[in-house]
């Protein structure tokens, strides 16, 4: 499991009080935020460009391990 900063948190109280347009802007910067409710996280706030690595990282995960998979039973 990753590391998650303290100052990467933030309740939904105070993500409401930041406003949508301070999100999105924090996160198109690179700042991603995990929103917790009653101390739990509940939603990441992060920028499309994150996104978009996160599932290319998972698509390449997902072919490493197939790969290695037909490698150990090939015969």
């Amino acid at each position: 499991m990753a590391l998650v900063g303290t100052e990467d948190l933030i309740s939904i109280s105070e993500a409401n009080k930041l406003g949508v347009s301070a999100l999105i802007r924090e996160a198109e910067e690179g700042h991603d935020r995990i929103v917790l409710r009653n101390n739990k996280p509940v939603a990441v706030v992060m920028g499309v460009k994150r996104f978009e690595q996160w599932q290319q990282l998972q698509d390449d995960l997902i072919d490493i391990t197939l790969a290695a998979s037909r490698m150990m039973t090939d015969d």
